[in-house]
């Protein structure tokens, strides 16, 4: 993937399951775009710097396998040097175009020190998990880690830096607005305007809008 401004990796939340936690424990690698790491060998400013894609883009993607705290128990260690991840709201359920439901995301919030007091910090990160791990002799489980700005009152790795331009429309004399992109044309808002459904098959980069997930160009 080249560095032209524009361009950026974000896959569908389908694309993450279906192609790259089950091409990841199936033996593939994407080295040019996900690394493996122990999430929990880093805080998470320490993590840009390992990430297979660096950018001004405040998102990074890895893999990983989970860290069990004990060998005959599923509670994961979320410790790290600084402090620790912790588990916010509720498992959310992704399923693919046809409906089926082929894993799950839990949202994180990194918070300092190891007490359930620690401050909050402007890192988040979402865990991915696919339901066929458990037919794999090796699971792996994705993190998409997001440092918020400051305005992003949040705790996902939806704030405002990542969400698509609304369009708001009540009748056709009325204007269309679109948010976050105060400042563009009326030439690039017709654009915006005509992007395509997102495809559910491999990888997936957008371009042309530097924050929509719906125009897709493969690398391969």
């Amino acid at each position: 993937m080249d560095n032209d401004p524009g361009n950026r990796f974000y896959p569908t939340e389908e694309q993450i399951i279906s192609h790259y936690i089950e091409g990841k424990m199936q033996g593939r690698h994407f080295p040019n775009v996900i690394h493996e790491i122990n999430i929990c060998n880093f805080d998470p400013w320490e993590l840009t710097e390992q990430a297979a894609l660096r950018s001004n883009d405040p998102v990074w993607f890895f893999f990983g396998e989970p860290d069990y705290k004990y060998a005959n128990s599923r509670r994961v260690n979320r410790k790290t040097k600084a402090g620790y991840w912790k588990p916010t709201g509720t498992d959310r359920t992704i399923k693919d175009m046809q409906g089926r439901e082929i894993g799950i995301k839990k949202n994180l919030v990194f918070r300092l020190s190891s007490s359930n007091k620690g401050a909050k910090t402007i890192w988040v990160m979402h865990e991915y998990h696919s339901h066929n791990a458990r037919f794999y002799p090796k699971p792996f489980v994705l993190f998409r880690l997001k440092r918020k700005s400051d305005e992003d009152e949040s705790d996902t790795c939806e704030g405002s830096t990542h969400q698509m331009a609304s369009q708001q429309s009540q009748g056709n004399n009325q204007q269309t607005e679109w948010e976050p992109f105060p400042d563009l044309s009326e030439q690039d808002y017709g654009f915006l305007s005509q992007v395509l459904h997102p495809t559910a098959e491999g990888p997936s980069y957008s371009t042309a809008s530097n924050y929509h997930p719906n125009t897709w160009r493969s690398h391969y």
